[in-house]
């Protein structure tokens, strides 16, 4: 039959049997088709999560903050030229970098911040506002556990950062030390927000003391200091992938930018999770045994007799590190503490808690592993007749001699579904709740 003859008659109807093995046929083509289209992008994904582990590669074993105070014209004397530049350029150092009109020294690993206040600023109740002043110590550890040796330029630290940190709380009168382990997808890098917060966290401490001194008398003469625990949480630099993908995509208008960073930027940086979780708990003892020494400094008291202060906080998978690191001495603290035995039963002496290092330990973990919590977790509460708590949360006394030990409740288990809001509820030793202060 010819084509002519075929055009002539029209399409063949498909008969009841055609239209059964068509059905018959149907779902095995369209899971193929799904198997094909899935595949596809399987293939799209692991090519541009190489692509980006390739070509956007974050810097290993590598300081940020190298440069050693004592340097002549270095940048730690460049930084402490113009203590207050950032609160001019609000507190970005990129916007400081690219207008400042000389180089800001951010790679000092000590660097001295001021924030002025207004002329002729007073607290409540007449007492002067002074300028809020502090100091920002970064603490920066390789992979493999060791601290950094080299600098991002590539030259080997003249001085360590440690013993920089140790010299100079030597040379305060009296100290109040908070120290900040970041998390998952940051570092110590100069524009990190985490950085940002940190110094945002130190000024309102030194804010706080300046406040308590002048309108009670107590805190005065304290140094704050916030030292930066700084590892490579961030395997691949998502700012330098956020720049290039709106640099080649951003012709699509500004409704479309979110999203195309999302898809093309931070997806591949959140597969890095359980590649950044073991590097967490492998650097864990070093970064303990670092915060340890400097807790050992802190507990000699200053000559008038007061007590240094030390607050440690542990965010995400630094929150990890922590928990890591102070497992076992946790779960030692735990088998020797004497609890109060349930309601109605032989009271016995209590004896209160030593902390595992640092007047005040914090630790905020949403990325980290919960098994040692957990663990820690279940032997409190057997010794407590079954009452889950999580122990996360410890506390110095304001005398600074005796010492007592809380469970942050972070979430109720089992038939009570009642939830904290606001400021963080804690049980402490005592059997009665109490707010965390």
């Amino acid at each position: 039959m010819t084509e002519e003859q075929q055009r002539a008659e029209g399409p063949k109807r498909r008969t009841w049997a055609g239209w059964i093995w068509f059905g018959f046929l149907l779902p095995p083509r369209i899971l193929l088709g799904s198997a094909k289209a899935i595949l596809a992008l399987i293939f799209l994904v692991v090519l541009a999560v190489a692509l980006v582990h390739t070509l956007w590669i974050s810097p290993r074993d590598f300081a940020y903050r190298f440069a050693a105070p004592g340097v002549a014209d270095g940048a730690c004397e460049k930084q402490a030229r113009e203590p207050a530049l950032l609160a001019v350029f609000d507190n970005s150092e990129d916007k400081a970098r690219a207008r400042a009109k000389s180089d800001p020294g951010f790679e000092c690993m000590l660097q001295r911040h001021t924030v002025p206040v207004k002329p002729a600023s007073t607290w409540p109740g007449g007492a002067a506002m002074g300028a809020i002043e502090y100091y920002l110590s970064f603490l920066e550890f390789q992979e493999n556990g060791r601290a950094a040796q080299k600098g991002l330029d590539g030259s080997a630290l003249l001085r360590s950062q440690l013993d920089v940190l140790e010299e100079h709380l030597a040379r305060q009168k009296r100290n109040y030390v908070v120290v900040f382990v970041h998390g998952w997808r940051k570092d110590a890098r100069i524009g990190d927000d985490n950085v940002a917060n940190a110094r945002v966290f130190a000024a309102h401490a030194a804010s706080f003391l300046d406040y308590r001194c002048r309108t009670t008398g107590r805190y005065c003469g304290y140094t704050v200091t916030m030292v930066y625990v700084g590892w490579r949480g961030a395997r691949v630099d998502e700012r330098a992938m956020e720049a290039s993908v709106l640099r080649r995509l951003g012709f699509l208008g500004d409704r479309f930018d979110s999203l195309i960073v999302n898809v093309f930027a931070r997806f591949p940086a959140l597969l890095t999770l359980f590649d950044r979780k073991p590097i967490s708990e492998r650097i864990a003892p070093s970064v303990v045994s670092a915060l340890r020494h400097v807790d050992r400094l802190l507990k000699q008291p200053a000559a008038d007799g007061r007590p240094n202060r030390m607050l440690v906080v542990g965010h995400s998978l630094g929150g990890n590190i922590l928990a890591t690191g102070l497992n076992g001495t946790l779960m030692d603290l735990i088998r020797r503490h004497n609890w109060r035995t349930r309601p109605g039963a032989a009271r016995r002496p209590r004896r209160d808690a030593q902390p595992s290092g640092g007047g005040l330990e914090m630790d905020i973990s949403s990325a980290g592993d919960r098994a040692a919590r957990a663990d820690s977790r279940e032997r409190r509460g057997r010794r407590r007749g079954g009452k889950a708590v999580s122990v996360l949360l410890a506390s110095r006394t304001e005398a600074g001699r005796r010492f007592r030990y809380f469970g942050l409740l972070l979430a109720c288990r089992g038939h009570d579904r009642r939830r904290t809001s606001g400021a963080w509820r804690a049980r402490s030793g005592h059997g009665r709740e109490t707010r965390a202060r």
